[in-house]
């Protein structure tokens, strides 16, 4: 078997990961990173596309069978609802909808654990949201990954998450399995594991069957 992929967040936490599992993974002969900043990588099998993420002229004439998105901001990032709303709900929405006119089967998506478009809270209600919507593109194969708390190094400080580190640490062994914090490496090798192995129905994947998928 001979694919090409797109990821993008390739910056993030488990889009490192993730880019990391598709250059080795001998399955994909090409893969499509599409990225705000520069990205400083050399590879033959690696093809960097740097612009607006939000433009869906940007992804245009790429063909790719599965695509990966670990795309997200934070709040201390960027405060403002609405541009937050804009990257986390506008570019999967965006890049999934040109890729898909293009040909793209696959899609795999990093939302969170309580997405649900109609909740209170703003943030599970945009991952909720982009889920719905993503879903009204006939994706014929669409993976929801809802992570609870990820675990993993950063490349920055965030002192909520470094708060709630502290605070899963202690409660953790007392909570359900989907609410248990995961690896981020384990969401992007359970991602490539979905992706090639045939065996997981679309829909939602929780963190208990990330690690089941691995074992």
């Amino acid at each position: 078997m001979s694919k090409s992929a797109a990821l993008l967040g390739a910056t993030g936490l488990v889009g490192q990961h993730l880019l990391g599992e598709l250059m080795q993974n001998p399955q994909y002969r090409t893969v499509t990173v599409f990225t705000r900043r520069p990205l400083p990588i050399q590879s033959p099998k690696v093809r960097v596309v740097q612009g607006d993420l939000q433009q869906a002229s940007l992804y245009e004439d790429t063909e790719v069978d599965d695509v990966f998105c670990a795309i997200g901001t934070t709040r201390a990032k960027t405060p403002d609802l609405q541009a937050y709303r804009a990257i986390d709900y506008g570019i999967p929405l965006t890049a999934g909808r040109r890729l898909r006119q293009q040909g793209a089967q696959r899609f795999l998506l990093v939302s969170s654990q309580g997405a649900n478009p109609h909740s209170k809270i703003f943030y599970s209600r945009l991952k909720g949201q982009v889920e719905r919507d993503l879903g009204q593109q006939e994706w014929p194969e669409l993976y929801l990954f809802r992570p609870s708390f990820i675990r993993g190094q950063r490349g920055e400080t965030r002192w909520g998450e470094w708060l709630g580190k502290g605070i899963m640490k202690g409660i953790g062994p007392l909570l359900p399995g989907r609410y248990k914090a995961i690896e981020a490496s384990t969401i992007a090798r359970s991602m490539l594991a979905v992706a090639n192995q045939n065996a997981v129905k679309p829909g939602i994947i929780e963190g208990p069957q990330m690690k089941a998928l691995l074992s």
